[in-house]
C-alpha cells in the first residue's frame, strides 16, 4: 500500500481503499491470521477464490483448536498444582515449584510432575 504525501505540518490523508485495507488487515489480524497469511487472503479478496478463502479459513481454526487444547492441558495441570499447594502441610514443600524444577511436561510416575 503507498503511502500519501505529507504536507509540511499536516496529516497524511488516506483514500477510502487504502482505509478498507486496513480494514480487512486488522479484522484478519483479530482472527489470528499471521501477516503472510494475510497477504495470501488479500490476493483472494475480490470474492471469487471462495474455495481457497475457505481452506485458510480451515486451516487457521484447525490451529486454533489444537491451541485451545493445549491451553485447557495448561490450565488443567496449573489447577492440580495450585491444588496441591493449597493442601500442603507440614514440611516446606512445594508441588508446584517442584515440578518446575522437575519439568512439567516431562511427568512420568514421580510425584512431584503433572501430566
Amino acid at each position: 500500500m503507498s503511502e500519501p504525501e505529507k504536507p509540511y505540518g499536516g496529516i497524511r490523508h488516506y483514500d477510502e481503499q487504502a482505509l478498507a485495507r486496513l480494514h480487512f488487515i486488522r479484522a484478519s489480524q483479530w482472527l489470528g491470521f499471521s501477516l503472510d497469511e494475510i497477504g495470501e487472503l488479500l490476493t483472494l479478496q475480490d470474492g471469487a477464490h471462495c474455495d481457497e478463502a475457505r481452506e485458510l479459513g480451515e486451516q487457521k481454526l484447525t490451529s486454533v483448536r489444537r491451541k485451545i487444547s493445549h491451553l485447557q492441558q495448561i490450565e488443567r495441570a496449573l489447577n492440580e498444582l495450585v491444588q496441591k499447594c493449597s493442601a500442603g502441610q507440614g514440611d516446606v514443600y512445594c508441588p508446584l515449584m517442584a515440578s518446575l524444577n522437575d519439568g512439567v511436561e516431562d511427568a512420568t510416575t514421580d510425584k512431584h510432575k503433572v501430566r
